[in-house]
């Protein structure tokens, strides 16, 4: 069990860097489409 948390925390990090990149991206081109 304390491996497979080990092992679940960086994946977890992991995915939470991913979604706030996406997000960010996402915002990015959302103000470039209401700026122009």
């Amino acid at each position: 069990e304390h491996f497979a948390d080990t092992v679940g925390w960086p994946i977890a990090l992991v995915m939470i860097g991913i979604s706030l990149i996406g997000l960010s991206a996402l915002a990015v081109r959302l103000n470039n489409q209401y700026i122009k």
